[in-house]
């Protein structure tokens, strides 16, 4: 899935139905879901908040993306993210379980990322 060539309108609905499934029926804790989806979706949100490419829509990844976290949160810090860049990077964001610190952290990791020029894939 490349986000980038996608128009914001079909980005914003695909976070939306996401969201919504995932309120309504918890389908990031589903094991298929984790073995089979969690990790691509996980990378797709990364790379589009990496690149900027959806600016404006970064608040909703951004959710999407603590939800995903929140599914499997020792996977996500010590099997996910040493996959997508250098291990010295990864070791700043601590697992903080409440959304507004998560997110906070998790903006400062990416620009830490693109000041380093990283971003694996």
């Amino acid at each position: 899935i490349e986000v980038e060539t996608m128009p914001p309108s079909i980005v914003r609905e695909a976070l939306s139905v996401f969201d919504h499934l995932n309120q309504k029926h918890k389908i990031f804790n589903l094991g298929v879901f984790k073995t089979e989806l969690t990790a691509q979706l996980l990378r797709v949100l990364m790379q589009a908040l990496l690149s900027h490419t959806h600016a404006m829509l970064e608040d909703e990844m951004h959710r999407l993306l603590y939800a995903l976290a929140m599914s499997d949160m020792e996977g996500f810090f010590y099997s996910f993210l040493p996959t997508l860049v250098a291990p010295q990077l990864t070791a700043s964001w601590t697992p903080d379980t409440d959304r507004g610190t998560f997110t906070r952290h998790a903006r400062d990791f990416l620009d830490n990322v693109r000041a380093a020029g990283q971003s694996g894939s």
